[in-house]
């Protein structure tokens, strides 16, 4: 399973919707901030990685596609 997967799982487990990976998440009041700050503990959690408030962007945050992008350059970042 690949990062996108396992994101998307974890975002479906949240919503208690089923998702595609392009989805507008934010603009469409999918995810809230507070649900948001869940899931970035999630994240961080699943994945092994930590997030700044720099990554706190509603680019980052408003598709399972953007998340995916955020996640893959967090592990890339701390695999250098």
């Amino acid at each position: 399973m690949d990062i996108g997967d396992r994101i998307k799982n974890l975002v479906e487990e949240q919503t208690g919707r089923p998702l595609e990976r392009k989805d507008e998440l934010l603009g469409a009041g999918i995810l809230d901030s507070m649900m948001t700050m869940l899931l970035v503990g999630r994240l961080e959690e699943e994945f092994g990685i930590s997030c700044s408030a720099e990554d706190f962007t509603h680019h980052n945050f408003n598709s399972i596609e953007a998340m995916s992008s955020l996640v893959q350059a967090k592990i890339n970042a701390d695999a250098h």
